[in-house]
C-alpha cells in the first residue's frame, strides 16, 4: 500500500472510494489466509465446495480445464473470496510443485534462511527450534514432511476445482520420489525398516494426489513418470 500511495504507481487511481476499500480489504484478507494456521480450514472449504457441487465438478471425465458451467458457478460472489485465498496460498506453497531442479533450489534457499535465523537465535542465547538448527536438519526429509503434511493435501483439494492444476500435482508426485531417493543417500543411512516406512508414506501421498484426478488424467499416469515430468516442464 506504500507503493500504491505513489501517484505514478497507483493502479487503482480510477476506482471509486468504495471500490478501493473493497480491493484493499480483499488484498489484506487473501494475504492473511497464507498463514499456516488457516491452512486446514481453507482445505475444508475447498472440499465442501466440491462436495456440495459434486454433480457439477464430479461429472468431469476427460476435461483438464473448467467448462462453462463450472466457471459460472465459481464466479458467484460466495465463491470468489475462497478462490482468491486458494490461488495466493497455493502460490505461496508452490515451490515443491515446480520441476525438481527449481524445487530443490528453492528448498535449499528457504532452509538456509531458517538456518540463518537459527544462527542468530543461538547467538542471542535463545532456544533454537529444530527446523532452524543447521546441524540437525535433514534436508530431503524436511521436504518430504512439508509435502506430505501441507502441500499435497492442498493440491488434492484444489485440483478437483482447478483441473488444470493437474500438471503441478504430477510434478509434486515426481518430486516426492526424488526427495526420497536423496533421503536414502543421507548420512547416517536409513535402516531398512525406515526405508520401508518412508516408501509407504510416499505411496499414500501419491495416492492422495491421484485420487483428485479425473479419468483422462488417470490414464495419463500410465506414461512413464519421466515422460510426464518432461512434458510439464517444457
Amino acid at each position: 500500500f506504500d507503493i500504491l500511495a505513489v501517484t505514478t504507481c497507483n493502479v487503482f487511481s480510477r476506482t471509486s472510494s468504495k471500490q478501493y476499500k473493497e480491493v484493499r480489504q480483499t488484498i489484506i484478507d487473501v494475504i492473511l489466509h497464507t498463514d499456516t494456521l488457516k491452512h486446514w480450514r481453507l482445505i475444508k472449504e475447498l472440499q465442501l465446495l466440491y462436495e456440495m457441487r459434486a454433480g457439477l465438478f464430479g461429472a468431469r471425465t476427460d476435461q483438464q480445464q473448467l467448462n462453462i458451467q463450472q466457471a459460472e458457478e465459481l464466479q458467484k460472489d460466495d465463491h470468489k473470496r475462497l478462490l482468491m485465498r486458494t490461488v495466493l496460498h497455493a502460490a505461496d506453497l508452490s515451490d515443491p510443485t515446480k520441476p525438481f531442479a527449481l524445487a530443490q533450489d528453492w528448498a535449499h534457499r528457504i532452509l538456509e534462511e531458517f538456518a540463518n535465523q537459527g544462527d542468530h537465535e543461538r547467538s542471542l542465547g535463545i532456544p533454537v527450534p529444530l527446523q532452524n538448527d543447521r546441524a540437525s536438519v535433514n534436508k530431503p526429509l524436511s521436504q518430504i514432511n512439508y509435502i506430505e503434511q501441507f502441500v499435497a493435501p492442498l493440491m488434492a483439494a484444489a485440483v478437483k476445482v482447478f483441473p488444470s492444476w493437474y500438471e503441478s500435482a504430477v510434478l509434486l508426485e515426481a518430486n516426492c520420489w526424488q526427495w526420497e531417493r536423496l533421503w536414502v543417500s543421507t548420512s547416517p543411512r536409513p535402516l531398512e525398516a525406515e526405508r520401508q516406512e518412508m516408501s509407504e508414506r510416499i505411496s499414500k501421498t501419491v495416492q492422495l494426489l491421484q485420487s483428485a484426478f479425473c479419468p483422462a488424467q488417470q490414464e495419463g499416469l500410465e506414461q512413464p513418470t519421466a515422460e510426464l515430468v518432461r512434458q510439464y516442464s517444457e
